[in-house]
C-alpha cells in the first residue's frame, strides 16, 4: 500500500535526489624542527592566499591562523571558516616569522634563536662584611655626612 518515496530532487536546485553535496573542505596541519628553525605546513583546501589571516600576538607569543573557503562542486558551494592558535616556545625568534602560500598549502616557518639565554641567572653574593671595629671606624669617619637618598629622620 505504500512506497518508499525519494527526497525531492528540488531541494538541491534541481539535481537528482541521488546527488550529494561536496563535502566540507579538511585543514590539516603538520608541524616540523631541525636545529635551526620550526616549519609548520598547513592544508587550506580551496583557499587563496587573502582568504587566509596570520596574527601574531608577540606578548603571549601566540599564532593564529584563522579564514574562510569556499568550495563549488556542479554549482554546489560548500563554505568553510577555520580558527587555529598556536603557542610559540621561547627558543622561536617570532621577529623572523615568515609565511608563504602555495596551492592550497600554507608554510609558516620560525627561526630558532642561536643560543637559548637561561631566564633565571644566578647572582652571587660577595660577603662584604666587616669587623665591628671596622665598621665602627667607617661610621665614625661618615659622622655628620648626609647619604642621598636616605631618610634621616
Amino acid at each position: 500500500p505504500f512506497q518508499r518515496m525519494n527526497r525531492p530532487s528540488y531541494l538541491l536546485e534541481g539535481r537528482p535526489a541521488t546527488a550529494v553535496a561536496p563535502k566540507r573542505p579538511v585543514n590539516t596541519y603538520s608541524i616540523t624542527q631541525d636545529e635551526k628553525q620550526v616549519k609548520m605546513v598547513v592544508t587550506v583546501p580551496g583557499a587563496k592566499a587573502s582568504d587566509v589571516k596570520l596574527d601574531l600576538d608577540e606578548d603571549n607569543r601566540t599564532l593564529r591562523i584563522s579564514g574562510e573557503t569556499k568550495l563549488e562542486n556542479d554549482g554546489i558551494s560548500v563554505h568553510s571558516r577555520f580558527d587555529k592558535s598556536f603557542t610559540l616556545d621561547r627558543n622561536l625568534d617570532i621577529s623572523g616569522v615568515a609565511a608563504e602560500f602555495d596551492d592550497g598549502v600554507l608554510t609558516i616557518t620560525a627561526p630558532k634563536f642561536e643560543e637559548v639565554k637561561d631566564s633565571v641567572r644566578r647572582i652571587d653574593v660577595v660577603d662584604n662584611s666587616n669587623s665591628d671595629e671596622e665598621v665602627n671606624d667607617v661610621a665614625s669617619e661618615n659622622k655628620g655626612d648626609e647619604i642621598e637618598g636616605a631618610d634621616t629622620d
